[in-house]
Parts: structure tokens; sequence; C-alpha cells
């Protein structure tokens, strides 16, 4: 199978509905994700193992269902979580996620670097909204980016973490330190993932 064109999901969620839902397939070593609508398949990325592609598919099909079935606000329900109490909640291996380090760094967990294709030892662009509590993690060839934007990258070693020493003394990151913040996936598109706590 030959891929003319990859799309994002911000191209695709104008032209597609409910129906819509993630597909993948094998092509020699790799795998190609992408959203199955209407019989048609719209490749969105190549992908190296089966884990990356499940994982991958399971956020797809999770920021589809949020964002044409939104979840509505609810009250805190005292019942149902004395219902909880004890029981502990493993996130999934696969989720994308951030954790706040030690000495400046930024660990990148799960599948975010293979969802936005970026590579260790590559730059990648990393924000903060102080307001939201939320990180923005940007391809750097994004094109709703400023040049000023541009200039807040950063390099991923092949541990998959970030230093980012401006980010932490800017924001006072390390109030965060220990904590993980996890990918909102109603964020989801082919260039910003946006992790919230």
């Amino acid at each position: 199978m030959t891929v003319s064109k990859f799309y994002t999901l911000e191209e695709l969620l104008p032209i597609i509905d409910e129906s819509a839902r993630s597909y993948c397939e094998s092509v020699a070593d790799t795998y190609i994700a992408g959203i199955e609508h209407n019989n048609e398949l719209f490749p969105m990325i190549t992908l190296d193992t089966p884990a990356e592609a499940d994982a991958y598919c399971a956020e797809l099909d999770r920021t589809l269902e949020y964002h044409f079935k939104p979840v509505p606000n609810t009250e805190f329900d005292d019942e149902e979580a004395e219902l909880l109490a004890g029981f502990t909640f493993v996130p999934n291996k696969g989720m994308s996620k951030i954790y706040v380090g030690k000495r400046n760094r930024l660990y990148l967990k799960g599948d975010v670097l293979s969802q936005l294709g970026i590579k260790p030892r590559s730059r990648v662009l990393i924000a903060f909204n102080p307001a939201e509590k939320a990180f923005a993690i940007v391809k750097p060839s994004a094109p709703s980016l400023s040049e000023e934007m541009r200039a807040a990258g950063y390099f991923v070693s092949n541990r998959k973490d970030v230093t980012a020493a401006k980010l932490f003394n800017q924001f006072k990151l390390d109030k965060y330190e220990g904590q993980t913040f996890y990918a909102d996936t109603a964020s989801l598109s082919g260039n910003v993932v946006i992790f919230k706590q």
C-alpha cells in the first residue's frame, strides 16, 4: 500500500461524524494508523510496533468519542467515591504522559513521541500554561507557531527526557516534582498534545 497523504485530526474533524473509527494495518514492517469513515481510510501516522499502533488507535478512539459525545460535567459524587475507596487505578502503559522529575527534567512517557513523529535526539517545543496547569508539546513544524514560539525548543535525549531549566525557573515547576500530567485526548492533533493532571 502506498500512502499519498497523511492527515491530521484537525483536517479530518470537519468531514467526519460519530461513525468514524480508528483503523490500523500492517505494511511491510510498519503499521499505518488513522481514521476510517464511510469505508474510506484516512492515514495519519506510521508506527513501528503493534503496541504503539494499539495505543495510538485506543487514544484516537477516545478522542473521537469525546469529540462527538462530550462527557457531561457532573458534580463529585461522595457515594460513588466511597464505593471506590481502597481501589488503585493504574494508567494505561501506552498513555502519553509527562513526568516532572528532578534537576529540571521532564520525562516523556507512553507514545507521545510516536504520536508527534518525534525521535530521540530531535527538537521539540514545550510550553506551560500556569492558569490551566497544563503542558503543551508541539512539533517544531506546526504551522500555527510564531517565530517566537519556535524558539522554545528543547532536545529529546535517548532516554526520552528533556532538560528544560529555563521553563522550570520561569514557572517554578519544581513544585510539581514527582507529579504526572496525562495527555488530554480532546486536544489530540497532528501537531499538538496538551497534558493536564
